[in-house]
């Protein structure tokens, strides 16, 4: 994870938006505008850095369904799997991903306290 300084403000609602947009251009996503609507709304008061570890983790939910519904069947390197068969990245994924940033945020901040 990226080192942390303070600032003085988050991204507003537009700018997470344009976040998210930059974010996941190189990824197939299956988002409705209600589904970004409540990422969004979720995201208040994530900064840039955990919104780029969100990505990261809801890009990660497809990947992690498609490796273990095919573990020890048909593929042994999950770096020779063909992108197509990888489903797109949907609100779910964006919802097990906030879990995880919460508690890395709250052990951060735990940390910070002691």
């Amino acid at each position: 994870y990226p080192r942390e300084c303070k600032i003085d403000s988050l991204p507003d609602k537009r700018t997470r938006f344009e976040l998210f947009k930059i974010l996941l251009k190189k990824q197939k996503c299956d988002l409705s505008k209600e589904d970004m609507q409540k990422i969004l709304d979720m995201s208040n008061m994530y900064s840039g850095s955990d919104i780029k570890v969100l990505c990261k983790e809801a890009a990660m939910g497809p990947v992690m369904e498609y490796w273990l519904y095919y573990v020890d069947r048909e593929i042994d390197d999950l770096m020779s799997v063909e992108n197509s068969k990888i489903r797109p990245i949907q609100l779910k994924d964006f919802i097990e991903a906030f879990k995880v940033v919460e508690m890395r945020r709250l052990f951060e901040n735990s940390v910070l306290l002691l």
